[in-house]
């Protein structure tokens, strides 16, 4: 029941999900077998039967070509998984006894190279409690209600969590918008414009930059106080070439940014 009742639930914000067999999984000769849904019938019982048969891992994600809006985040702790279903509509699997992934619903579609953006920086802000590798945009994750095949774990795999539409979904835009990277120096020591002056689109752009990523980190909980001094050295390095005092450049812009949060 828990499988079907997450593949209706993530086909309700996607139009085709892919199933796959992970066979032999962790042996030389693994390999992975995949069928597209719609379009495969019986494709359950074929899951059920590789999973108790031939021992693979069953594994599910929306089609990575098309847009959609799930963002995987994978091996995250008890405690990250129940903050996020507690804060935003997810779907949250069990995957091991200590580990769970997650599936975060965004407001709105986002293609390929978008998902991999916002997972970057969603991973990156979870450190330690997420794997760093689940930035693709288009990884596999475990379907629930099937038995983890990884050598040493033989875990069924639990539904933990569906989105709670009482919540609000994720919104990307805050990290989406703040991906513009800080003026970087040309080659030579000179600015790309050919100018040792920032002009006002530079400083805006430098700005928004760093306003989203605290706004980002003030959403999600996370330690904004420290993530404005790392921007604000970054923003020192980036802006050498652009103005005579870059420190306080930097200072004055990080300040301006704080008293907006």
């Amino acid at each position: 029941m828990q499988t079907e009742k997450m593949i209706s639930v993530l086909l309700e914000h996607c139009e085709f999900i892919e199933i796959a067999a992970l066979r032999n999984v962790g042996r030389p000769n693994e390999q992975m077998v995949k069928h597209a849904w719609p379009g495969c019938s019986d494709l359950l019982a074929w899951a059920r039967f590789e999973n108790a048969k031939n021992e693979a891992n069953i594994l599910i994600r929306p089609h990575p070509e098309t847009a959609h809006p799930w963002l995987f985040l994978d091996d995250l702790p008890f405690s990250r998984a129940d903050a996020l279903s507690e804060k935003y509509q997810c779907i949250i699997v069990e995957t091991s006894p200590t580990n769970f992934q997650a599936r975060l619903l965004s407001n709105r579609d986002l293609d390929l190279r978008e998902r991999f953006e916002v997972q970057r920086v969603l991973v990156k802000s979870l450190g330690r409690d997420a794997d760093a590798g689940s930035t693709a945009g288009c990884k596999f994750g475990r379907l629930a209600g099937f038995k983890n095949r990884k050598p040493g774990r033989d875990f069924w795999t639990n539904l933990a969590a569906l989105p709670n539409q009482a919540l609000p979904k994720f919104d990307p835009s805050l990290i989406l918008n703040s991906l513009s990277p800080l003026g970087a120096c040309a080659p030579g020591g000179g600015h790309a414009a050919g100018t040792n002056r920032a002009s006002s689109s530079e400083s805006e752009r430098d700005f928004g930059h760093i306003l989203g990523r605290l706004r980002y980190f003030k959403s999600m909980g996370l330690d904004y106080i420290t993530e404005s001094r790392r921007l604000e050295v970054e923003l020192i390095e980036s802006s050498c070439s652009r103005k005579s005092n870059p420190s306080d450049y930097a200072r004055r812009t990080i300040a301006a940014a704080l008293s907006r949060l």
